[in-house]
């Protein structure tokens, strides 16, 4: 009878303590599991962000490669400069970049490929940008081309403008506080699609095929300019305006055509903004071969509160006494480029610079005839980049 209650007891033990042990398990896999989730939300990286933010193809010959070939062998001589932005959008996470390799394609087909040693490796902090400028492609590549790649080739010729395909190799690591993970190897980045017009040596168009746009200010009045202190800050200041501008648009090529799908129109003083406005009721619109467009009374008019310092006042007391204001205008577009019957992707190039309009308020008639209003003096902007890449993820 002992006996019998004994083994009785160890089998009531045994299954105990398995469904303890099996609660105990149950319950740490939860824990690790919600651990994970709130590591994960805490932790886990936003991947970085890739930017072609500026392209320039000064050479792209192709040739047969030797006379005994049978034409499929082309050899292709090049050089592509660019500039790549790297931006880490995490608050809590860092990289190192131990190596960048940048590869350019033609046709699907590889012709560069430079590692960047001179750059790497560097590490990007928490919520920071990181430009690579003056990534320079150059050399010559043989290449095998077949029927309809020969036929791209003829066809982007005769446009000047070519498509080329970026793609980024990355070695990096990941940093979380003061833990580093090992090397990673993630796959090739794409940006692909660039649209690239063949430029000479110094920057300008080559052999006449592309030509960028032109934007100039044509006229322009500054009828209200009036800068207050506020009662909250004494460097705080209310600027009250009102100036109205006609742009004018101008497209010098005869094959080119350009869709314009926003224009925002930006106004600064002594660089600081005031002004924003997004020409809603004009775009978007297309703007044909040896085309003029202009953009009639596009009006900036309002009140903005601008933090300005002692020589911001000073500047401004100045102009008042002259009557004349330096503003800076600058254009943000969004367009896309037409080619025949090809458009391309989106573009946002770089903010087009039409800077020191020289302004008069409208009852300074003493200077209306120098500054702003009736003889205003057109100013050509600057700084034009057409061809620039979006975000690659």
């Amino acid at each position: 009878m002992a006996a019998a209650n004994a083994r009785k007891y160890c089998r009531d033990l045994c299954h105990s303590c398995c469904v303890c042990g099996f609660v105990v398990i149950f319950c740490l896999t939860i824990l690790f599991l919600i651990a994970f989730f709130i590591f994960s939300l805490i932790f886990l990286p936003q991947e970085p962000k890739f930017t072609i933010t500026n392209a320039s193809l000064t050479q792209f010959n192709l040739s047969t490669a030797t006379a005994a070939n049978s034409g499929h062998n082309k050899l292709l001589i090049y050089k592509l400069s660019l500039n790549i932005t790297l931006r880490n959008p995490n608050k809590k996470v860092g990289f190192y970049f131990d190596r960048v390799k940048v590869m350019a394609n033609y046709s699907k087909k590889r012709f560069a490929l430079v590692t960047l040693n001179n750059t790497t490796p560097f590490y990007q902090g928490r919520k920071n940008t990181t430009i690579l400028h003056n990534v320079v492609l150059e050399g010559q590549q043989t290449m095998s081309f077949k029927e309809k790649d020969d036929e791209q080739y003829k066809l982007e010729i005769s446009s000047g403008v070519y498509s080329i395909d970026v793609k980024l190799a990355l070695r990096l690591k990941i940093r979380f506080g003061k833990i580093k993970t090992g090397h990673l190897k993630p796959p090739t980045i794409n940006c692909n699609n660039l649209k690239l017009p063949l430029l000479s040596s110094n920057g300008n168009e080559n052999n006449g095929h592309f030509k960028k746009p032109k934007f100039t200010i044509t006229d322009t009045s500054l009828t209200q300019f009036n800068l207050s202190a506020t009662n909250s800050n004494s460097n705080n200041k209310l600027l009250i305006y009102k100036l109205p501008l006609n742009v004018t648009f101008g497209n010098p090529n005869n094959k080119v055509g350009f869709y314009f799908d926003r224009v925002r129109v930006i106004a600064n003083y002594r660089k600081k903004r005031f002004a924003l406005v997004t020409l809603n009721n004009t775009t978007p619109f297309y703007q044909g071969r040896k085309n003029t467009t202009v953009l009639h009374n596009v009006v900036l008019e309002g009140q903005q509160t601008m933090s300005f310092k002692e020589k911001d006042d000073e500047h401004y007391e100045l102009e008042t006494s002259s009557g004349v204001y330096s503003i800076d205008v600058k254009l943000a577009l969004k367009l896309r480029v037409r080619y025949g019957k090809i458009k391309t992707e989106y573009f946002k190039p770089p903010t087009i610079d039409c800077n020191n309009l020289k302004l008069s308020l409208s009852n300074h008639n003493d200077h209306r005839e120098n500054y702003g209003g009736l003889n205003f003096k057109p100013v050509k902007c600057k700084n034009i980049g057409i061809f620039t890449s979006g975000e690659v993820y």
